[in-house]
């Protein structure tokens, strides 16, 4: 039986623990840290005897703990995969070439040949080149049948609208929806917390919003399920209105042309009869 070859934890490592695997390195000074296993991992110790403190790697290969501006950082973790990096304090990097550089930072990376970074602290960084889906519910069978993906190479959320999965259908007054959209008020504002000067969005309050559209339904956000289905309504009986307009015109334009023509005969007649 193989046992774990060439780990080293380093002096004043107080309470760190290598559990197998080889070449796996606690640096010196980083106290409760704990490499699982696998091989190549490193737990970065500095700053005068500061090192990550209760670092964590879980296995995987070629994986780095570490600092990133202080001697006090702490509580950053890689549970596994490959050439991975979380550097800072509670910094998380998982999966292939993942980076996580800074505080509070979360980033997972898929299996593309490039390393993949976070642009801030406290954020979270996903490289999901195949796409990213959310489930929210499930059948008897554990089957998905409610939630939203983002397509490979896609900008935006797609929800689940195929008609086998609706009940309940009913016709829509396209007209009213018009109507009622327009006593919505729509106006420019700011968040409370950004700042004055940031770029205003333009929208309606979702309180007025689900008054006219949706009552009982929680009034403190809009879905784009609810918005896009109102715009798409309120679009058809702009249309159904611009087409009567059409049609009450284009008849007031006949009964014009008639009343000409009817005119013009009038005239032709008193002409010949002037001439006789």
């Amino acid at each position: 039986m193989r046992v774990a070859a060439e780990n080293n934890v380093g002096e004043d490592a107080v309470g760190a623990v290598i559990g197998g695997g080889e070449d796996n390195v606690i640096d010196v000074g980083c106290l409760q840290a704990v490499i699982g296993g696998g091989a190549s991992n490193y737990i970065e110790g500095s700053f005068a005897l500061g090192g990550e403190d209760y670092g964590t790697i879980g296995g995987g290969l070629m994986n780095f703990v570490g600092q990133y501006d202080s001697g006090s950082d702490q509580g950053s973790t890689v549970p596994g995969g490959e050439y991975n990096v979380a550097k800072g304090t509670c910094s998380f990097a998982a999966g292939y070439q993942a980076n996580a550089i800074g505080n509070g930072v979360f980033v997972w990376a898929d299996f593309s040949p490039f390393r993949f970074f976070n642009d801030a602290a406290n954020e979270f960084a996903a490289r999901a080149t195949g796409g990213v889906r959310f489930v929210t519910a499930i059948d008897g069978s554990g089957n998905p049948t409610a939630g939203v993906t983002l397509a490979s190479g896609g900008t935006s959320w797609g929800a689940i609208s195929d008609r086998n999965a609706k009940k309940n259908f009913a016709p829509v007054d396209e007209a009213a929806v018009l109507s009622r959209l327009a006593q919505v008020p729509v106006q420019q504002w700011n968040y409370k917390w950004e700042s004055d000067g940031a770029v205003p969005h333009i929208g309606p309050m979702a309180q007025d919003f689900k008054k006219a559209f949706y009552p009982g339904r929680d009034d403190k956000s809009i879905t784009t399920l609810e918005f896009d289905g109102v715009e798409l309504a309120a679009i058809k009986g702009l249309n159904q209105k611009l087409e009567d307009s059409e049609k009450v015109k284009d008849a007031e334009i006949q009964q014009l042309q008639q009343s000409v023509a009817e005119l013009k005969e009038m005239v032709s007649q008193l002409a010949q009869s002037k001439t006789k």
